[in-house]
């Protein structure tokens, strides 16, 4: 299992997209990938970017599961709150 919460949010959609495939890839077959990422609707969002200056990169549901490769089986979720995103995938 690879669990990740905290990087995806640095990184733009293009090295994330890279990331993303690399470590599913050192999972054993059948082992779970779940990534999380803070969402475009998290209510302290206005804190994080005025107040703190704290530069994140904010993704919907369906943008987190885009950076795994097409034809996988990801289910995006939301936190209760709505503040979060996450993403889980099997490897084949």
């Amino acid at each position: 299992m690879a669990i990740s919460t905290g990087l995806f949010d640095y990184l733009p959609t293009v090295q994330a997209s890279a990331l993303a495939p690399q470590m599913l890839e050192q999972l054993r077959p059948a082992g779970v990938m779940a990534i999380c990422n803070f969402a475009p609707e998290d209510a302290s969002r206005v804190v994080k970017d005025w107040v703190r200056d704290w530069s994140l990169v904010y993704r919907t549901a369906e943008e987190l599961a885009g950076l795994f490769p097409p034809g996988l089986n990801v289910r995006a979720n939301r936190s209760p709150d709505g503040s979060l995103v996450y993403a889980t995938v099997v490897r084949p």
